[in-house]
């Protein structure tokens, strides 16, 4: 049987364009190009060009905090010396890129004598190369999918501040931790050595939640003003907004004008589900999506955002990025980080292929302190 995976066609730059420039799967926070990390656009070319935006050509990211006042100058008398500034404390953190594999493989046995994609090449026992193709993108497709909802994972933790490994136990990278930020809790006190986010109890009144985030986030970013305060939320917390008596004619109100107010062309992520609650400066999202174990026995799905937990993030500003590092393959020496890379190699006797695909994401959340987590008590 002639290996219809030799040659240009199935090239390992041909894998890992293929597998880069395939339709984008909606997400919250990938369709709201939070970390400036979308894929847009129809043509393949173009794709995988914008996909590459965030490459880097290091496996570690130094992040560099200045940590500036602003202060009110005084008046001197004419020709006296002015008041120097103060200087801004700065500091560079490194953090290594996270690296994520993926292994795949597509046996022969699988394919031949198949019509899933149409009927066998008549008179022949050849595998059709059409056929082949199709498989490849099947894979490939599949691969794809399990990264994407990787980034997606890793996009809440950096929102939140603390990404966690595919367990949902081990953790990735703790940015309160790596930038010494002091957990606040609901009483406005601090432990030393705890760290975390600002913390906020979400008891009876959402309105004293969303002044509460307001004012946080505004005496964190100082002069920056943000373009939007959202809070992305549990399936409790979002019951207990629309259960709350004196939000039901507000958010009724809201939810009857929405597509007014709506420029679906701007906003792609309000569609549907994703769309949010406006109220008091904060706009709240329920969050959809779930962590599901790598036990086939017995698979537990544990929600990416906890039923009873909401937890902040802050548009328009420049504080989220993303970093693709290069990967460990030959096609990365030299070149910026992509998305993902894809290589492929004979099984034994040629009983099928193997691939091996590999990502190396950093989502970066340059000001945690910002953040905010409300607990529905």
């Amino acid at each position: 049987m002639p290996n219809v995976f030799t040659g240009d066609l199935f090239s390992n730059l041909w894998l890992a364009q293929r597998i880069n420039t395939m339709p984008y799967v909606p997400t919250f926070f990938g369709e709201m190009n939070l970390f400036n990390d979308r894929v847009d656009g129809v043509n393949a070319e173009q794709m995988f060009t914008n996909s590459m935006a965030n490459g880097i050509n290091s496996k570690t990211v130094s992040i560099r905090r200045e940590n500036g006042t602003l202060m009110v100058l005084p008046t001197e008398a004419r020709g006296s010396m002015p008041t120097y500034n103060v200087r801004d404390k700065i500091c560079d953190v490194p953090f290594l890129v996270p690296y994520i594999p993926k292994n795949d493989d597509i046996r022969w046995d699988d394919i031949i004598g198949t019509t899933l994609y149409g009927n066998p090449r008549p008179g022949t026992g050849e595998l059709d190369p059409e056929t082949a193709t199709m498989a490849v993108e099947r894979v490939l497709k599949r691969i794809k999918y399990e990264y994407i909802l990787t980034w997606e994972y890793h996009r809440l933790g950096a929102v939140k501040g603390l990404i966690m490994d595919a367990d949902g136990q081990q953790t990735v990278l703790d940015l309160y931790k790596a930038f010494q930020i002091e957990q606040i809790d609901s009483a406005g006190n601090t432990t030393p050595g705890v760290y975390g986010p600002r913390q906020i109890t979400y008891t009876n009144s959402l309105a004293e939640v969303s002044e509460a985030i307001v004012s946080h986030v505004g005496d964190v970013l100082g002069s920056m003003m943000p373009g939007e305060i959202g809070c992305v939320v549990g399936a409790d917390f979002f019951t207990k907004i629309q259960d709350e008596v004196q939000l039901r004619d507000a958010f009724d109100r809201y939810k009857d004008g929405e597509f007014r107010r709506t420029s679906y062309d701007n906003m792609p992520y309000q569609r549907g589900p994703n769309t949010g609650f406006h109220y008091r400066g904060v706009t709240y999202y329920r969050y959809r999506g779930n962590l599901q174990t790598q036990d086939k026995d017995n698979p537990v799905k544990t929600p990416f955002v906890a039923n009873d937990r909401g937890h902040t993030f802050v548009r328009g500003t420049d504080r989220y990025s993303r970093y693709n590092a290069p990967g460990t393959c030959e096609d990365a020496v030299g070149k910026l980080g992509i998305p993902i890379y894809v290589t492929r190699q004979d099984k034994d006797f040629k009983k099928g292929i193997d691939f091996h695909a590999e990502s190396c994401p950093l989502f970066m959340n340059g000001q945690p302190e910002m953040n905010v987590e409300v607990i529905v008590a």
